[in-house]
């Protein structure tokens, strides 16, 4: 695009003007004159070049994009990226700055301040829209970001670090932190307080009854980690349907005397519409974290009739918990870090008609089983253990339970070297692919396999088969998760895999999760396997559900890598 001819005239008809304007008397320049004229040639020029940048700036289709479609696109980018748009011109800046929720759901997805002091320009672009806040306690200015922004938080993480890098966190902000929390928090549904800094010989106090002044009507979500909640009832807890409690680290260590879990267990009963339980110790230290195990015992039995999911720590006394629990079960009952002789003996109840049956198994230390009875009732235990059993988990599972299983999730890893029993009754079977990673290279997956001399395994009722990757893309940023990557797999292995290594009658069902396929150079593979199924399905990473948000503070004492698979 060029000037207009009318433009380019009219510029030369201003400069001819201003040279004839600045001629002296003597009718000739010098080079005073000529040095005035050539300063304010320039700032015509300028004048008319800026003039002319903003009719190309206004007239560029970047600048007649709908503003919901420009913050559609940048919703998609990361913090840094959205703040790198705000420098590029002004239609970007003030786009970007006036929607609220664009820097609010950055702030949620990224969290870019749970280490660093919190930029009050950032979140004060969130306006009153609903805000993730990820804060660590040390100084004052986090306690006034906390305090101005409650209001309209959704979602709120408090770690208190009272004492980094010989620098504690004085008194007066706990003060301060326990002020800020009293305002009423009307938007707040998940509340997670931590405070277990390992060299901390301070106490946290307890937290005040009157809670952000009892106005939390949404709050369903408590962690607390070495936090004191001693006072019952506390109206903002009303709502509450999940309870995370377990000790600080600080307790693990010997180093000062905070409360056990058990003494804020002890009020839960009180809140009629708990339904899910967390009580966590540790098994890796001599500390006898859970005082008083009868009492937990007590507590839990109380619950565990109208509780959906309990999730206890391993102990000496668990076998009296599941004894008590016999006749009135929670609906999915954790047992964590177990001892593996528990998982061969106790885990599954030798009367039970087991109708589920779950792995979660990277072929790693760390591992799980979860078996559900026909009564809906399920148990989970997640354990340790020694290579050999890591690899291989069917060592724990009787033969009768093959009589009456009809539905199995798996690891490819696992599938066994000899033939399984027959299934008869089995109707969905799940198998995660990808096990067979960088991380553990020794093992290998169900399109290695040889055909089996005794034929495929025996499961004439199959209807559903889903084929799932669990392989991760790596966060883009320290702030970002990873994202389920996609497989790319042959069409021609699962056809080779369906025909060699299952018998359905008639698989009604395949289901590809993350997994695209590719074909043979003939293009007759993916044929072929259609004629075999008689559905085909795929589905990306986008819906899948993520771990939620408490079980980050369960990390350092369970294993939580098998979560995503039992989603």
């Amino acid at each position: 695009m060029h000037p207009a001819q009318s433009h380019r005239d009219a510029l030369n008809k201003a400069v001819q003007d201003i040279l004839q304007d600045t001629v002296p008397s003597s009718g000739r320049h010098n080079h005073t004159t000529l040095s005035d004229s050539r300063s304010t040639i320039y700032t015509l020029v300028q004048q008319t070049l800026q003039q002319y940048s903003r009719q190309l700036n206004n007239e560029a289709p970047i600048n007649n994009l709908p503003a919901e479609i420009f913050i559609d696109i940048l919703s998609w980018t990361t913090f840094d990226d959205v703040v790198s748009a705000t420098h590029v011109c002004q239609f970007w800046r003030a786009t970007a700055l006036s929607n609220a929720s664009l820097w609010a759901s950055m702030i949620n997805r990224h969290t870019p301040f749970s280490y660093l002091t919190p930029s009050e320009d950032f979140l004060n672009r969130t306006k009153d829209t609903p805000l993730d806040l990820n804060l660590r306690i040390r100084r004052p200015p986090s306690v006034e970001v906390l305090e101005k922004h409650l209001r309209h938080t959704r979602s709120l993480t408090l770690s208190v670090d009272y004492d980094f890098g010989g620098m504690g966190t004085s008194n007066n902000v706990i003060t301060l932190l326990l002020y800020a929390l009293r305002h009423p928090a009307p938007l707040l549904e998940q509340l997670s307080l931590s405070f277990e800094h390992p060299a901390s010989r301070g106490e946290f106090p307890s937290i005040p009854i009157d809670l952000f002044a009892g106005m939390a009507p949404r709050l369903h979500t408590v962690t607390a980690v070495g936090a004191r909640f001693p006072h019952h009832p506390y109206a903002a807890f009303s709502n509450v349907r999940k309870f995370m409690f377990r000790a600080s680290r600080a307790l693990l260590l010997g180093r000062h005397e905070a409360m056990p879990p058990i003494d804020m267990v002890k009020h839960v009963t009180g809140y009629d519409k708990v339904k899910h339980l967390i009580v966590l110790q540790d098994p890796l230290h001599p500390a006898q974290v859970l005082t008083e195990p009868t009492d937990l015992t007590e507590t839990c039995r109380e619950m565990g009739a109208r509780l959906d999911i309990l999730e206890v720590s391993y102990s000496s006394d668990t076998l009296v918990l599941l004894h008590a629990l016999r006749d009135a079960p929670p609906k999915l009952l954790c047992i964590h870090n177990a001892d593996p002789e528990f998982m061969m003996n106790d885990l599954i109840d030798p009367g039970a008609s087991i109708v589920r049956l779950r792995f979660g198994s990277r072929g790693h230390a760390q591992n799980a089983i979860e078996v559900t009875d026909a009564h809906g009732n399920a148990r989970r235990a997640t354990a340790i253990m020694a290579p050999e059993n890591a690899e291989d988990l069917w060592d724990f599972i009787p033969l009768t339970v093959f009589a009456t299983v009809t539905s199995l999730s798996m690891h490819e890893h696992m599938w066994p070297d000899e033939q399984l029993p027959a299934a008869f009754a089995l109707q969905e079977l799940k198998i995660f692919i990808g096990t067979h990673d960088a991380r553990a290279p020794h093992l290998s997956g169900i399109f290695q396999l040889s055909p089996d001399p005794k034929g495929p395994w025996a499961v004439p009722s199959l209807q559903r088969l889903t084929l799932s990757s669990i392989c991760w893309q790596p966060p883009r940023s320290l702030w970002t998760r990873g994202q389920r990557a996609s497989l790319r797999v042959s069409a021609d292995d699962i056809y080779r895999f369906l025909v060699d290594h299952l018998s359905p009658s008639q698989l009604q069902c395949l289901i590809l999760e993350c997994i695209s396929l590719y074909d043979t150079p003939d293009g007759t593979a993916t044929a072929s396997l259609r004629r075999r199924v008689g559905e085909l399905t795929t589905s990306g990473p986008e819906g899948m559900p993520e771990m939620p948000d408490f079980y980050n503070h369960v990390g350092p004492y369970v294993p939580t890598t098998y979560y995503n698979d039992f989603l």
